[in-house]
């Protein structure tokens, strides 16, 4: 290995901190194709220190509307896209982040369930970079990598996922009308002696794929558990559940797990709380995110789930 520079010191969790980087990469190495990685421990969207890019030295984090600040910052933006990002963190593979991050990039790879300390296996990956392959064929290269990676080592429950972001908001428009739907009709009930569907939601949401943070379940799996339940008894939620389903996969490039603790991961969590105190807890945070900004039905119906 051949130590190119030496750089000072600095905060990770700092936005000025990631756009200092970016300007510098961009500047000395420019490049048609762009990837950038943001490493160090995630949370998802909801942790109060710990959202990406955790400092241990000063206990700061970036949360999402901070990463898109460094981001333009540094000229990173809808007409100057970043072709990869990636989120060598915990639990970033969420429906919510990607979309955040449409604007400023065209692929995000991230895990739904928490990373392993040696995070990726950056010699293999960096090996397939030497071809200039397409992004598409490079971010199946990463997801895979770090599968076998894992997989060599015997290190169970770990997941990666590669999302097309330009399809994240035909796919959030789906969890939102999925939202609005459920607002409307969680007390009903189909005939003497049926369960409501607020009680299946809440039963499904308990069962479904979830991981370290268990309020983040895996959307495919939580739709075709609610489907199991439902089917032909409700069609317009048929419908509705069967679109996300659909608009879900189509985020997927690429996606791979290794172990039986998340042999139902799909590539893609959303966020949906077991306790009204969590979802207090990060209620706000969660409403800053772009999926709540036209149509908010997935936040709503979390609002009446709680308050019901």
């Amino acid at each position: 290995r051949k130590v190119i520079q030496r750089k000072e010191e600095t905060d990770t969790g700092s936005p000025a901190a990631l756009t200092d980087f970016l300007n510098y990469g961009l500047k000395r190495y420019p490049s048609e194709k762009k990837i950038a990685v943001v490493w160090s421990h995630g949370s998802g969207f909801k942790a109060v220190t710990r959202d990406i890019g955790y400092d241990d030295t000063s206990g700061n984090s970036m949360d999402m509307p901070e990463i898109v600040f460094a981001l333009g910052k540094a000229g990173i933006n809808e007409r100057n896209k970043l072709d990869i990002i990636g989120f060598d963190a915990c639990l970033m593979a969420m429906l919510e982040v990607a979309h955040h991050l449409r604007k400023h990039a065209k692929i995000l790879v991230g895990s739904q369930q928490t990373e392993p300390g040696n995070g990726w296996p950056y010699d293999k990956i960096l090996k397939h970079l030497k071809h200039n392959p397409e992004p598409e064929k490079i971010v199946r290269h990463i997801v895979t990598e770090y599968k076998n990676f894992y997989r060599k080592k015997r290190k169970a429950d770990v997941t990666q996922s590669a999302i097309n972001l330009a399809n994240t908001g035909a796919a959030v428009n789906a969890l939102n009308d999925l939202g609005n739907y459920m607002c409307k009709n969680m007390a009903t009930a189909n005939g003497s002696g049926e369960v409501k569907v607020k009680t299946v939601l809440a039963q499904c949401r308990i069962a479904a794929q979830n991981f370290d943070f268990t309020d983040y379940i895996d959307v495919v799996d939580f739709c075709q558990l609610v489907l199991k339940r439902v089917y032909g008894r409700y069609p317009e939620l048929d419908a509705l559940l069967l679109k996300l389903i659909d608009k879900c996969k189509a985020c997927i490039i690429h996606q791979e797990y290794y172990g039986n603790g998340v042999n139902r991961s799909n590539g893609l969590s959303i966020w949906f709380p077991g306790s009204r105190e969590v979802y207090y807890l990060n209620r706000a945070k969660y409403l800053k995110l772009d999926c709540n900004q036209y149509n908010k039905g997935w936040s709503q119906f979390l609002d009446q789930f709680y308050n019901d």
